[in-house]
C-alpha cells in the first residue's frame, strides 16, 4: 500500500445542540437586542430633534389642550406689549407636570415671552421648558403681596431676558421675556391665578 494515507482531524466537529452552538446563538440574539435597544433609543429622541423641543415634552396645538393636560388652568397676562402675538405659538407639558406657553414676537417671529407654572408641591418649574440661558443678576422682588424672585439672563444667542417667579396659591409662576423689566413686572401683576 503505497498511496497516501487519510490524515486524521484532531478537531472534532461539534454535535448539534451543544453547549458551544447555544452560547454563539445567545451571544447573537444578545447582540441583535442591543442593537435593537439603540436604534429604539435613538428613534425616541427623534421627535425632540426635529421638532426643537428637550425630550420628553409634548406640544398641545392650543392652550385648552395643554391645560387639560396639565390638570390646570394655566395663568394668562391680562397685559400684553402690543409687540408679542396672541395667542401663543407654542404650549407644552414637560415631566412630571411643568407646563409652559411661548409668545413670539409680531414682527421678529423669535419667542419673547414664556409663562411657565409648576404643581404647589414641584417647588420650581423643570428646566426643559424654558430655553437655555444664563443668569447675569438675581434680586428679591414682589408680585401681588407675594414674595418673588426677579432675575436677568442672557440666552445662547446673546439676547437679554428678564424674568420673575413666585409661588401663588396653585403653585409656581413663571415668565420670562425679552423685554424691559417694567413690562415683565406689570404683565405679572396682571396674571389671571
Amino acid at each position: 500500500m503505497d498511496g497516501p494515507r487519510p490524515v486524521r482531524s484532531r478537531v472534532r466537529p461539534t454535535p448539534r445542540g451543544s453547549a458551544g452552538v447555544l452560547l454563539t446563538n445567545v451571544a447573537w440574539w444578545l447582540l441583535a437586542i442591543v442593537c435593537a435597544a439603540v436604534v429604539l433609543r435613538v428613534a425616541d429622541f427623534m421627535p425632540s430633534i426635529l421638532l426643537g423641543t428637550p425630550h420628553g415634552g409634548r406640544r398641545f396645538a392650543r392652550l385648552a389642550d395643554l391645560e387639560r393636560a396639565a390638570g390646570r388652568t394655566m395663568p394668562v397676562p391680562a397685559y400684553y406689549p402690543s409687540s408679542i402675538e396672541w395667542p401663543p405659538g407654542d404650549q407644552r407639558l414637560y415631566p412630571p407636570a411643568s407646563a409652559a406657553f411661548w409668545c413670539r414676537h409680531r414682527t421678529q417671529g423669535a419667542v419673547w415671552l414664556v409663562v411657565a407654572t409648576a404643581p404647589a408641591g414641584a417647588g420650581a418649574v423643570a428646566s426643559q421648558v424654558l430655553p437655555p440661558a444664563s443668569e447675569l443678576q438675581r434680586g428679591d422682588g414682589e408680585v401681588r403681596g407675594q414674595p418673588a424672585i426677579v432675575a436677568r439672563l442672557r440666552d445662547a444667542d446673546g439676547a437679554v431676558w428678564q424674568q420673575v417667579s413666585w409661588t401663588g396659591a396653585r403653585g409656581v409662576v413663571l415668565l420670562r421675556y425679552r423685554g424691559t423689566l417694567d413690562e415683565l413686572m406689570r404683565m405679572a401683576a396682571s396674571m389671571s391665578e
